[in-house]
């Protein structure tokens, strides 16, 4: 609540103090100076001058409102306008004002072409300037403007209209005072208000119309056709109404239309005797049909050749031209090519001959002539009232004009704004140069003229300097000076040579360094001092600065070695970098001082640097980490998120408690389904039902076998049977614990294979190498192949083997058994698994670690491994090349790339944590979109997905999104370019739905554009696209839109937490087409302030207006497709045939 308001009294004009939309509360009081206006809508503040109530409402819209409406486009520029009364007046520039079918009594300032009334009875009173109006149905109008007049009343096909014009004006009238004249038309009412006679104009569509009028004052009727009353039996041409009695001042007569003629009385049409006539009456024919001649007996005759003639006249010769009637041959130089009775009546267009009072006359400088003007003069030349005239007129050098001003100039002379060719300031022109400027000006380096530089002989064109001096002058500063202060040597681009204790720079003299005797390029760069300095390192020091830093001196007092923290350069001891303790040259330290450390690269860093170390930092750095750490050149890196032991960023040696090594992370024992406890980076428990598989997954829900056997047993067997069982059990069950503590088998070398592969002294095996990769059957991705290899020891002595590989994240590779004590002369089989992560030839190795049990000694050996894979939608990283970054979101960025030489879009995700059931999603989802093939759909290449990257590449647009363009370009497209971008549109809807995928987020941020041609296949296609919402939440966001998020192309069924079925695309679509036509973003209005402003719109059951930019037939197809009712939408079949009839128009 305002409880005071301060008003400055010290104004002199009034103010707008409040303005509202409805009626204000009558608690305010007037005052003297605040008042009441526009029906108590607005409070208008007019200190010391006379109150003005006059209120100017500025019309913008085409759509008249009497109030306010926040939830559509409102006309008015003011909220509480339209404004009625005396002192109101509206102002306007639109071409079109509709009106409502509401009483509207108002006074228009501007110009309008056309009003529309609807259908109404209200009372309507329009005061303006008008070329038409329009009033269908019933209508009552009224007017006192001496520019609003009926002309004639005629029939379109939406109903009867007024047409208005100002030949006749209606006088200004008072309310009070009016008279009624009605008339009716075939059953139209129209009631006007005047108090003088009038005209009434019936023009060709009123055919014999019979009028009954009752008016008290006399009216004229006018009719084309004739018009009949009531009380007559004849039709009249025109005639006079008084006292409700029609006087006929003329008779009309039917009027027949071609090939017809009346009957005797005129009452009827019948046809012409020869089907070929025109125009004819009973008895003979007058004027033929286009191509046909009449003979001297009145006969219609066709043309031989393709001649044309219209009525009864020849136009055209195929050979020769038109002479009296008949083709002739004639000169292709002669300037008449169609005469008639000697009379011209086309010439010869060629010879650039036009018609001038029927004979031709050649115009000069023409380039294209009509029949009978000029349409184009030559080059040099403008057309002016028939005749060609030159351009000379504003410059010699004027190639182009129209009749006002130059428009192109020849040479390089420069364009005027005043429209003439010429340099300013030159008093001599020649060749598009000035070789001769007026005073105070010279000529600059590309022949204009430019204010003068003295002794300037060249300036620049863009700084306006001088950049050459004449002979004898120096150059300084864009200005030409006679000699420059302490130069030796001058030349004209500055100072060559200075004296001594000063230097050139930017061709002046500067002074050197105190006790520099010379110096050059620099201050402090000496090259001799003065007396009693000595010249060290390009400067002059006392010999106490060099005792200082010199250690050993030799026999001539020069300096040969230099103490700690220098070097020596010549005879100089220089400064080691502050990072050093000893050094050899300014670049590279031999020691590190006490808080820096030598690097992996031979440079000093601080130690502060280092992080995670263990033990006390050397000059060498750290040489052991705390756990989280691992080594690397002597630095601590970290190791992953829940790793506390590893020896390289992505191999971790052991987890954190509770976690649990997978898939190259650790990862805690919750997010594995079915495990409830963790232990040495291993799941080493399950819940009830599960089992340990590859010492991280828990198996499905499975009772024990001998659970299910007891229960079977037991429903069986008496009592004494289940203790017989139970202790077999025990018994078989022990045998096995017994047998299982050894889970390989040890075979003799020599009964069984060959193992003539040698990999050291005593180590053999059957194989030179381990392979996968036959090219006939190579091994599927994400899926375990085994192959098997024998080893043996021909050695002494037994020994104690284990297979171990190379980590990385491409492939997983397991060996059963993993170690293995060979006896001497024994072998065994040992199943190597391999998982491949992704598509991929790999050639890597394998390495054997033999230690010889009884000498305690330890050794390498190593065997190849070779890996070739099917094809698959899983992307080998190494495949890929990352660009520039052209897109980013909260939870990822998009690269520009390219995948074996073909152009990508790299969509990587932010480094997040998954459990394990989304992974396994993101594997399932990737196969899916891989399987999706079609020319309105980016073609997906496949994923990449692996311990520390997951990412998506498709196909790369070179022109981005749709909503860039419409957000970045003008609106220059054309429809038809427009229907087919959401043809394709559309059609990749149609593959999605025929596969039973729902798009869930169609906008123009999802459709890609690959050509601007819309002459080709495809312009369009859709993009980010999924089957479930957790891709579908992944590749949206990527697509790094403002809308994400909003309502804005959400059907209401969704909004309303409804179920998402293909009629939510299909609205969705529906706003799209909206924005691409209308060439907008939709809702881009301060009506819309938040995104539930958009929501309640549409759940509401409102929609988007139609805009000038969409036709009738477009907002047609846009309102099948957001009918509120999802049922009651059209589907994507009907969208394609639709927009196909547009396009093909």
């Amino acid at each position: 609540m305002i409880s005071s308001i301060l008003i400055d009294y010290s104004l002199d004009y009034c103010f707008e103090f409040i303005i509202s939309s409805s009626t204000i509360s009558d608690t305010f009081i007037e005052t003297k100076y605040l008042k009441f206006i526009n029906n108590k809508k607005r409070i208008r503040y007019c200190p010391k001058v006379i109150f003005n109530k006059r209120v100017i409402c500025i019309l913008n819209g085409t759509y008249w409102k009497n109030s306010y409406d926040y939830q559509l486009e409102y006309p008015f520029t003011q909220i509480d306008c339209p404004c009625f009364g005396s002192d109101c007046s509206i102002n306007t520039s639109v071409k079109e004002l509709y009106f409502p079918n509401v009483p509207i009594t108002t006074k228009i300032n501007d110009f309008i072409t056309n009003l529309y009334f609807e259908e109404n009875n209200n009372l309507i009173s329009v005061t303006c300037q008008s070329q038409i109006a329009h009033f269908p149905g019933m209508v009552s109008f009224q007017s006192n403007s001496t520019n609003l007049v009926i002309q004639q009343i005629t029939h379109d096909q939406n109903g009867y209209c007024i047409l208005l014009d100002d030949t006749v004006s209606f006088p200004s009238y008072e309310k009070t005072i009016l008279t009624t004249s009605t008339f009716s038309v075939s059953g139209m009412s129209f009631t006007l208000f005047t108090k003088e006679s009038f005209i009434i104009y019936m023009g060709e569509l009123f055919t014999n119309y019979v009028l009954d009028i009752n008016s008290i004052f006399p009216i004229l009727l006018l009719s084309v056709n004739g018009y009949k009353t009531t009380d007559s039996d004849s039709f009249c041409h025109f005639g006079l109404i008084k006292n409700n009695q029609n006087i006929c001042l003329r008779k009309a007569s039917i009027q027949c239309p071609s090939f017809t003629y009346p009957n005797s009385d005129f009452t009827s049409c019948l046809p012409c005797i020869d089907i070929h006539c025109k125009w004819c009456n009973n008895e003979m024919c007058f004027v033929c049909a286009d191509d046909y001649l009449l003979s001297i007996d009145g006969v219609c005759v066709m043309l031989s050749d393709k001649s044309h003639s219209t009525n009864n006249h020849l136009v055209y010769c195929e050979k020769g031209r038109v002479l009296n009637n008949i083709c002739t041959d004639y000169d292709i130089n002669e300037p008449c090519v169609l005469s008639y009775e000697s009379k011209c009546y086309q010439c010869n267009g060629d010879l650039h001959y036009i018609l001038n009072d029927n004979s031709c006359s050649i115009s000069e400088h023409s380039l294209v002539v009509g029949t009978n003007s000029i349409i184009q003069c030559d080059d040099g030349y403008y057309e002016l009232n028939g005749i060609c005239i030159s351009c000379k007129q504003f410059g010699n050098q004027c190639s182009q004009c129209s009749a006002t001003k130059c428009e192109r100039c020849d040479d390089g002379t420069p364009l005027q704004k005043d429209g003439t060719c010429r340099i300013p300031y030159c008093q001599k022109q020649e060749n598009g140069k000035c070789s001769i400027c007026t005073d105070d000006y010279s000529t600059n380096i590309i022949g204009y003229c430019e204010e003068k530089i003295e002794n300037c002989q060249i300036r620049s064109i863009s700084t306006k300097e001088c950049i050459i001096c004449q002979p004898g002058f120096v150059l300084l500063n864009g200005q030409c000076y006679k000699s420059i202060q302490n130069c030796e040597t001058n030349t004209q681009v500055g100072c060559l040579r200075c004296e001594n204790s000063y230097y050139a720079s930017e061709g002046v003299c500067k002074p050197c360094d105190s006790n520099c005797k010379t110096c050059l390029l620099e201050k402090n760069k000496c090259f001799s001092c003065d007396s009693g300095y000595y010249l060290t390192n390009h400067m002059c020091e006392t010999d106490s600065i060099i005792s200082e830093r010199c250690s050993l001196y030799s026999i001539n007092g020069k300096c040969v070695k230099c103490k700690n923290g220098y070097y020596r350069d010549g005879v100089s001891c220089i400064d080691c970098d502050i990072s050093c303790s000893t050094c050899n040259n300014a670049n590279g330290c031999l020691t590190c001082n006490s808080t820096n450390f030598k690097n992996g690269d031979k440079v000093c860093v601080p130690k502060s640097t280092i992080q995670g170390c263990a033990v006390e930092i050397t000059e060498k750095g750290c040489s052991k980490c705390d756990d989280g750490y691992y080594l690397n050149n002597n630095i601590c890196d970290n190791c992953l998120d829940s790793c506390i032991s590893c020896n390289d960023r992505f191999t971790c040696d052991k987890c954190a408690n509770e976690t649990v090594w997978y898939s190259g992370r650790c990862i805690y024992y919750s997010k594995i389904p079915y495990c409830i406890k963790a232990e040495n980076s291993r799941c080493t428990k399950c819940s009830f039902g599960h089992t340990i598989i590859d010492d991280t997954y828990c198996s499905n829900f499975s009772l024990p076998l001998w659970i299910l056997t007891l229960i079977i047993i037991g429903a069986i067997c008496c009592l004494g049977v289940l203790i017989s069982i139970i202790i077999s059990l025990t018994l078989l069950r022990f045998r096995i614990l017994k047998k299982s503590k050894l889970n390989y088998t040890l075979e003799n070398m020599s009964k069984t294979k060959v193992l003539q592969h040698r990999l050291d002294d005593f180590i053999v095996c059957d194989l030179s190498k381990i392979t996968f990769n036959s090219t006939d059957n190579p091994i599927p991705v994400r899926s375990i192949s085994v192959q098997s290899i024998y080893i043996g020891n021909s050695g002494k002595h037994p020994i104690l083997i284990q297979l171990i590989s190379f980590k990385n994240n491409k492939f997983k590779i397991k060996f059963k058994p993993d170690v293995v004590n060979l006896k001497p002369k024994k072998m065994c089989k040992i199943k190597v698994c391999v998982f491949p992560f992704c598509t991929l030839t790999e050639e890597s190795t394998i390495k054997i670690h033999v230690k010889n049990i009884i000498l305690h000694k330890s050794k390498y050996s190593y065997i190849k491994l070779l890996l070739n894979t099917q094809v698959s939608c899983y992307i080998n990283e190494d495949d890929l090349k990352q660009f520039e970054k052209i897109g980013e979101g909260s939870t990822g960025v998009v690269y520009k790339g390219s995948y074996k030489g073909h152009p990508v879009a790299i969509k990587k995700i932010r480094d997040r944590f998954l459990n394990v059931n989304e992974t396994e999603q993101f594997y399932k989802e990737t196969q899916l979109l891989y399987q999706f093939r079609s020319d309105y759909v980016v073609y997906f290449y496949g994923s990449v997905i692996n311990c520390s990257t997951f990412m998506f590449v498709t196909e790369l647009s070179p022109y981005g999104s749709f909503h860039n363009l419409v957000v970045n370009k003008p609106d220059t497209f054309s429809k038809k370019f427009k229907y087919k971008c959401l043809l394709d549109t559309a059609h990749g809807i149609q593959y999605l739905h025929s596969n039973g995928i729902l798009h869930r987020d169609i906008k123009p941020d999802n459709i890609l554009l690959f050509s601007l041609d819309e002459n080709l296949l495809v312009n369009a296609k859709l993009t980010d696209f999924g089957s479930s919402r957790s891709v579908n939440m992944l590749l949206t966001n990527l697509t790094f839109t403002k809308g994400i998020g909003t309502p804005a192309y959400t059907a209401p069924e969704i909004l309303d937490s409804g179920r998402y079925k293909k009629p939510a695309d299909i609205f969705a679509f529906a706003i799209t087409m909206y924005e691409i036509l209308d060439w907008k973003t939709p809702y881009n209005t301060p009506l819309f302030p938040f995104a539930w402003s958009i929501a309640d719109f549409v759940t509401h059951g409102k929609r988007l207006m139609k805009t000038n930019k969409i036709d009738d037939e477009e907002y047609k197809i846009i309102q099948k497709c957001w009918v509120d009712e999802p049922s009651q939408r059209i589907t994507v079949e009907e969208v394609i045939s639709q927009l196909q009839k547009l396009y093909s128009n």
